[in-house]
């Protein structure tokens, strides 16, 4: 629940308790003598003015709901970077452990959006929990498994179809490199 929801919901509450008050427990009655109660104009008037504020209180904070939640339906999903700390899962990537979920959800920004019932991740929208999961998990599989790749790459043997001494340190870098990874001197990149 965001913010102006709650604010909204306050709002309402506050509203209501007037209600309540100038409706059952506001008395428009004066003593007039030997045990007789009267009503008082200028005291039903009052009761009459409480029960309109109140129910103009009541009125907007139903408005600023409203508005809160029309709001949060057309921006999606947060937009909220994921936690740097969470981005690197070094356990076994098992779609039934409860942490890895919970990583998963951190990392992909899973959400449900009431509006439209269903799950968001990255911008795309899921029937269930479990379908915004695995297609997270899969994103994140494939992820590793580049990271994984291009480390393996990058750390191949140095070989003189693919790789160049630096002009400046003589040391080896890849063809295709811009900046040299020992030194930084920037580099035109050669064709194989």
């Amino acid at each position: 629940m965001n913010q102006k929801m709650s604010i909204g919901l306050w709002v309402i509450t506050s509203g209501a308790c007037g209600l309540v008050y100038f409706a059952f427990l506001f008395d428009t009655s004066v003593y007039a003598g030997n045990g007789i109660r009267v009503n008082n104009l200028g005291l039903m008037q009052d009761r009459q003015l409480g029960l309109i504020v109140s129910a103009l209180i009541v009125a907007v904070g139903a408005i600023v709901i409203f508005l809160s939640q029309k709001n949060e339906a057309r921006q999606g999903p947060s937009a909220a970077p994921a936690n740097p700390s969470n981005t690197n899962w070094s356990k076994e990537r098992n779609l039934g452990s409860d942490e890895y979920q919970i990583y998963l959800v951190k990392k992909y920004g899973i959400e449900k959006n009431d509006v439209l019932g269903k799950f968001i991740a990255e911008g795309k929208s899921y029937e269930s929990v479990a379908d915004a999961l695995t297609a997270a998990h899969a994103k994140d599989v494939d992820s590793e498994a580049a990271h994984q790749e291009a480390v393996n790459n990058d750390l191949s043997e140095p070989h003189p179809d693919t790789h160049v001494k630096c002009p400046d340190c003589k040391g080896l870098v890849r063809k295709e490199a811009t900046k040299c990874r020992h030194c930084g001197c920037r580099l035109t990149p050669q064709k194989f």
